[in-house]
């Protein structure tokens, strides 16, 4: 393994998936003007006439949108990192990848670090937007912000994980996408099966917070792991080309 084969490889990355990162900002650009626009409202527009009452329910979701929204359109952008991957499907690079001299373990470490590099900086932007727009919308940048960002970008580093595998196990993108699903859909049943075991828990929104605020430490170590096992099973993987 040559460094020198990893950068070319994680630029090659970055470049087959610029079109959609750059909408994926645009979206972000779009969301956050929009929140932007409805907090300016709530201090000097339409939204201040409202009553006291009313505007208070109102502007305490509208709050957690406004800092989230955005987040979100950011936290998805790895996962056009993985959607990249339909591209190597391709015969002409199908045919380059056999004859190159980087071996499979080059191609998935590379894939992996184009993911730990779009996560980084995903994740930076989105602390920093949020610390941003709290203070423009007068509130403190909480732990409660912090778990949602994080559970974000868990969330979104598993998506585009198990989209990369899923292309590599069935080389389409409809088949790469029910097997992202069906994965996510069975942890979900996994989880409801053990809280009706544990005591079948009402997950109310506070519910849900408690238990994000208390992951908030574990997160990250846990986006780590997926990134691990993801290049593991994708190198062993893209090894089946040499059998």
């Amino acid at each position: 393994m040559k460094i020198v084969k990893i950068k070319s490889l994680v630029y090659k990355e970055f470049y087959m998936a610029r079109k959609p990162m750059i909408i994926g900002m645009f979206n972000f650009l779009i969301f956050a003007l929009m929140g932007i626009l409805i907090e300016t409202s709530f201090q000097s527009g339409n939204l201040a006439l409202l009553s006291d009452a009313v505007k208070g329910d109102i502007k305490e979701m509208a709050d957690l949108g406004i800092v989230l929204y955005p987040v979100i359109m950011v936290c998805f952008i790895v996962t056009f990192i993985a959607e990249a991957s339909l591209k190597d499907e391709a015969s002409a690079w199908k045919r380059f990848c056999h004859t190159t001299p980087a071996s499979p373990v080059d191609f998935a470490i590379a894939k992996y670090a184009a993911f730990l590099i779009t996560i980084l900086a995903e994740s930076l932007f989105s602390f920093l937007y949020a610390a941003f727009i709290c203070h423009i919308i007068g509130v403190a940048f909480s732990a409660l912000y912090a778990a949602y960002i994080w559970a974000m970008v868990l969330l979104t580093t598993l998506m585009a994980v198990l989209n990369h595998l899923g292309v590599l196990l069935f080389h389409t993108k409809d088949k790469a996408g029910l097997f992202m699903f069906g994965v996510l859909f069975g942890m979900i049943l996994m989880l409801v099966f053990i809280n009706m075991n544990a005591g079948n828990t009402e997950f109310t929104t506070k519910v849900i917070d408690n238990i994000l605020i208390g992951l908030l430490p574990w997160m990250p170590v846990m986006t780590a792991m997926i990134l691990v096992v993801g290049c593991v099973l994708s190198a062993m993987l893209l090894k089946r080309r040499e059998a």
